[in-house]
Order: C-alpha cells, then sequence, then structure tokens
C-alpha cells in the first residue's frame, strides 16, 4: 500500500525507508551520510548511503523506492555482475567505470530493465523503460514498448490464423529422404494471399549435412556437390520471386560464449531442462565448422530478390527489433490494398444493401442497421 507517511499498512512512504535504513547497522551496514527525515512540510528522506552492507541485509536485497543506496565491494568484475543479479528484484541499474568496454561488457549481463553507463535515471520518451523479475516485466515509452509483439509469435497474432502458417523442419523423414531436397520445402510454400514462416528449412542441406558428411554417404564425395546446391537454391528462389512471392530470409547469429551461457541457463533452471538435449552440446564441438558452413551458403544465396538478413542474437530484445523493422520494411514495400470491386460486384453489394435494409424496416426496427457510409 502506498499512502501518506507512517500511516500503518504502507509498503513505500518514507518511514519505510527509515525503518529499512535503521535495520541496516544491525546487519552489518554502516550509514555513511544521510539517513534521517528532515524537519521539512510533506514527506521527505535524505539522500542515504550504507557502505559496507551484507548481502543477506534486508536493506540491500529490497527494492527502497527512496534516495538509499548500498554500497559493496566486489572482487572482479564477474563478481559484481553476479551480485548485482543476485536479487529478485531488477527495475534499474548502472555501470560506472572509465573503460567504456567494461561497462558495456556489464550492461550485457546484468538483468534490470535499464542500465545506465556512468549515468543513473536519465529518462527521455524515446527511451524505453521497465523492469525484470519482481520489478515487473514489458516496457513503457518508445517503439520497444511494442518488443511483447516482436517475435514470431507475437508478430502473427495480429495475423488472421487462416492466411498464416508456420513450418518447423526437423530431421528428415523417410518418405523426405526419397524425394530431392527442395521437395519437403516445395509442399510447405503457402498459396498466393498468405504467410509462410519456416523454421529452418532447405538450408539444412547445405549447413547440417556439410559439417556431417556421413549423413550423405557417396553423395559426399561429389567435389561440386555443394557449388550445385547452391545454384539450385538460387534457381529455386527467382522461380519463387518471378511468380510473386517475396522471400525474406533471417540468420539469428549467436556467439559461442552466448550459446554456451544459454546452455547453462537451461540445465540450471529446472523449468528450461526440458529444452537441452545432449545433440546439443555434441553440435557446439562444430560452432566453427558450422560458422564456416553459414558464411559460404550466406555468400551464394543473398540475392536482391532473395537476400539474406544477418542478425546479432545475443541480445534478444535487439534482435527482435531489429527483425521487426525489415519485416514491416518489407510488408510495407508490398503496398498492399484491398481489392476493389468491379461495376457487376458493386450493383450486387447495393442490392444486398438495400435488401437488408428493407428487411429492417419490416421488422419495425428503422434503427436496427446503420446507414453510415464513411
Amino acid at each position: 500500500m502506498i499512502g501518506i507517511a507512517d500511516t500503518p499498512g504502507n509498503a513505500m512512504d518514507p518511514w519505510v525507508s527509515a525503518a529499512m535504513v535503521a535495520r541496516a547497522p544491525g546487519e552489518g551496514g554502516r550509514v555513511a551520510t544521510g539517513g534521517s527525515i528532515p524537519d521539512l512540510p510533506g514527506s521527505f528522506y535524505r539522500p542515504t548511503l550504507i557502505a559496507d552492507v551484507d548481502e543477506r541485509s534486508e536493506v540491500y536485497r529490497n527494492e527502497i523506492f527512496g534516495p538509499v543506496l548500498t554500497v559493496r565491494a566486489f572482487t572482479d568484475d564477474d563478481d559484481g555482475i553476479r551480485q548485482a543479479n543476485d536479487t529478485e528484484y531488477g527495475l534499474a541499474a548502472s555501470a560506472w567505470t572509465r573503460d567504456v568496454y567494461r561497462a558495456q561488457r556489464a550492461s550485457r549481463e546484468i538483468k534490470a530493465g535499464c542500465v545506465w553507463i556512468n549515468d543513473h535515471i536519465p529518462i527521455i520518451s524515446e527511451m524505453p523503460h521497465g523492469g525484470v523479475g519482481a520489478s515487473g516485466f514489458g516496457k513503457d515509452m518508445s517503439d520497444y514498448s511494442f518488443e511483447e509483439y516482436l517475435t514470431i509469435k507475437h508478430v502473427m497474432s495480429g495475423v488472421n490464423p487462416q492466411g498464416c502458417r508456420v513450418t518447423a523442419f526437423k530431421r528428415p523423414s523417410d518418405t523426405e529422404l526419397r524425394h530431392d531436397f527442395l521437395w519437403r520445402a516445395t509442399t510447405a510454400l503457402p498459396e498466393r494471399g498468405c504467410i509462410g514462416v519456416f523454421n529452418r528449412s532447405y538450408y539444412e542441406d547445405v549447413l547440417v549435412v556439410r559439417v556431417h558428411p556421413e549423413l550423405l554417404g557417396a553423395q559426399a564425395l561429389d567435389p561440386k556437390l555443394w557449388r550445385r546446391r547452391f545454384q539450385d537454391i538460387a534457381a529455386f528462389e527467382r522461380h519463387l520471386a518471378r511468380s510473386g512471392t517475396t522471400i525474406v530470409k533471417f540468420f539469428l547469429h549467436i556467439s559461442k560464449a552466448e550459446q554456451g551461457r544459454r546452455f547453462l541457463e537451461r540445465l540450471d533452471d529446472p523449468a528450461k531442462q526440458w529444452k537441452f538435449l545432449p545433440a546439443d552440446l555434441a553440435e557446439r564441438a562444430h560452432f566453427e565448422a558450422y560458422q564456416d558452413a553459414y558464411e559460404e551458403a550466406l555468400t551464394a544465396t543473398s540475392t536482391k530478390h532473395a537476400p539474406w538478413y544477418v542478425i546479432p542474437a545475443d541480445d534478444k530484445h535487439a534482435m527482435r527489433a531489429l527483425v521487426a523493422a525489415v519485416l514491416v520494411h518489407t510488408v510495407e514495400g508490398l503496398d498492399l490494398r484491398p481489392p476493389v470491386p468491379d461495376e457487376t460486384t458493386r450493383a450486387e453489394l447495393a442490392a444486398a444493401r438495400t435488401a437488408l435494409l428493407a428487411e429492417s424496416s419490416a421488422d419495425g426496427q428503422p434503427g436496427a442497421m446503420s446507414t453510415n457510409r464513411e
């Protein structure tokens, strides 16, 4: 509850801050400055600094909405980031150092809605503001306030599901293996007027099998195999473009360090352990080989009619914003408009409207049908 100072049951007011600060010395902290309520009209609390605070202290672990700052030493950057993240709250943080690169690294690792570098709480309307954990999720202000709509499932939430289909290409079935490598993608192509999302695609057949040529058997011995497949893919996509299909391809690039961090996060979180497969770790051993395969495949198949967009994906917020920006730009470039009825159709629509209005009047409800034609 938020209310007038010293009201019983309040969770937020100057007296709450004072009560928490008063307990700090008993929990190992030292009030270096401030720590009192000034004798002024209104409800105020002096800016307060608590040094040498214990990690288990309530004043250190809780979120205090007041001018109270706790200070702890850390041994190195990793220890400082660990301490910053060792709380259920995460509204705002700041990293202070002469080394901007250290600050940028820390800002990526600190789990807070906003992280400033060598500054704190300068807020402008163009900057997103939000929280993490018990401080609340989501963001307000700026274009990033729409970030919840920027993943595939949220982007598509505004699209009629009858006109959109997502296809996930997994390990090929026996039937698919009896066809050429483009066959299964061809059967999943969207019809005219619809949107198709491919989660993985025929590119697996110039990536996974290139890193693991044993999957191809004798075919892998052909020195011209990969060049021919690149040519086949380019011709296939050129055919689709000429037939009226707009193609947009995204490569979400995750660094090896970030990939390892996400694997550990899955292993350490019981709610996410189902996402981890032992095969993921085995494939990680081929990380550099995959990078080489990606580079050659993207270079050979990025064209004007079917471009590749390489998106840095270590930061999920930035990744989603970049993907959304490309999609919006692409859709706007299509200049989509509702179909214009011809003269015969307009006559049929006018007759239908006249019939419905006559039906409404016969029922004695002249106001039941709106005649506003705006």
